[in-house]
């Protein structure tokens, strides 16, 4: 058995426009046999900095060596040769992001989906080691290893890095990787279909399952369900995601907050409403302490009674302490933006996926 460890650069943050793809390979002893770093022209635009609420990203290269190479269409027979090679066992570290960024890649140019088993060292850091939180690759790094010096954002270096991220987890545990990797269904999936699928996925508790089922089956796809894909995506569009519409002072320095009567079920024209917000000079805020405006909205129960909101609760407690909180109705929200629920309900969902790469990870909880 051999293995490759991968990673994967994109020029704009992660939508599948990839600039890099880098490789190790090694044998089971950890002793590199090859190398190599696939540049790649992203036939896209570049933006990895100045961006309000996001890190810069410096790549190893200069983005004209980028615009000069090939693109991944050219590369694909390349790629699909190495990771479906069966005898490589595919490594990569939240190799998760980089199986959607393929993913992307393959539907973007119409190519057939890549195929392969692959490890995540990030998964396995967390379960070795009890951490709780995803650690970045850098940070296992320094964690681990903290004399190793390696260049960032260059995919083969990140690849190399991710080999030896993976022998010093090992090397603490104890074990073999063999013998690690077929002792644990954690930190191992699958790319197929187009589709990242992971082995294993963290049971909920038989109450949020059935209510999170009972709530799913009931609205579709346009909830936002504690913890799931939706709500890890609003989260992170709150701190790193772009403004939409035209800019304005309407809400210049307010701080905006929207009962968990629509949040709740309105994932896409959440999205929308935050993004305007943004716009107008404002900012979405979870926490009603720190509201300016709080907008109610009127939702009854089955027997007509009103639906409880907790946050509104917590809204009408602090104004009662002597908080200034305006409350307005949603409607009269969507009104000083110049919009309508109509609107945001026929609107399509920005591009947000690439919020799913843990680079975009909420530093604090909501």
């Amino acid at each position: 058995m051999k293995y490759l460890f991968l990673d994967i650069e994109c020029a704009d943050g992660g939508k599948g426009t990839i600039c890099s793809f880098g490789c190790v390979i090694a044998d089971e002893s950890f002793k590199i046999l090859r190398r190599e770093d696939i540049i790649i022209n992203p036939e896209g635009r570049f933006y990895l900095t100045g961006r309000a609420g996001r890190p810069d990203i410096e790549l190893a290269y200069p983005i004209e060596r980028f615009r000069l190479a090939p693109n991944f269409a050219y590369y694909y027979p390349r790629i699909k040769a190495l990771v479906e090679n069966e005898e490589y066992c595919v490594v990569g570290h939240s190799v998760g992001d980089d199986v959607t960024y393929l993913n992307k890649a393959c539907a973007r140019y119409g190519l057939v989906p890549l195929c392969f088993g692959f490890f995540d060292t990030q998964r396995m850091y967390r379960e070795i080691l009890g951490e709780k939180n995803q650690i970045s690759l850098e940070n296992a790094v320094r964690a681990l290893l903290p004399t190793e010096r390696f260049r960032a954002h260059q995919s083969v270096e990140d690849a190399r890095a991710t080999m030896l991220v993976l022998k010093a987890l090992l090397e603490k545990k104890g074990v073999r990787f063999e013998a690690y990797r077929t002792s644990t269904d954690r930190c191992t999936g699958r790319a197929v279909d187009g589709r990242c699928v992971w082995d294993y996925t963290p049971p909920q508790s038989e109450g949020r399952r059935h209510r999170d089922h009972a709530l799913q089956c009931e609205k579709g796809e346009n909830v936002m369900l504690r913890g799931r894909k939706n709500h890890t995506l609003f989260l992170r569009y709150l701190d790193y995601g772009e403004s939409i519409g035209e800019k304005s002072d309407k809400l210049k320095g307010m701080k905006v907050s929207v009962s968990m009567n629509y949040e709740t079920e309105h994932f896409k024209e959440m999205i929308l409403l935050a993004g305007m917000i943004k716009a107008a000079g404002g900012e979405y805020v979870l926490r009603a302490s720190g509201a300016n405006i709080f907008a109610t909205v009127d939702v009854r129960n089955e027997d007509g009674t009103p639906r409880r909101c907790s946050r509104g609760e917590y809204v009408q407690k602090e104004i009662e302490s002597g908080r200034e909180i305006e409350l307005i109705t949603l409607d009269e929200l969507l009104a000083r933006l110049g919009t309508s629920r109509a609107w945001l309900e026929g609107a399509p969902l920005p591009d947000v996926e690439y919020l799913l790469d843990e680079k975009y990870k909420r530093s604090a909880s909501a």
